[in-house]
């Protein structure tokens, strides 16, 4: 049980860095590079 789909404004960037840094955090992003990359390209915030 749990929820499979959700709906986000992909415009809202705290919302974009929780949900950036919680794929990071279940282990969805080998090395961090996701979230390393766009933390640079400041699309979100560290």
């Amino acid at each position: 049980m749990g929820m499979d789909a959700f709906i986000l404004d992909p415009l809202d960037q705290t919302m974009m860095s929780l949900a950036t840094a919680s794929r990071t955090l279940a282990g969805h992003d080998e090395y961090c590079m996701e979230y390393i990359t766009k933390v640079r390209e400041g699309k979100i915030h560290a």
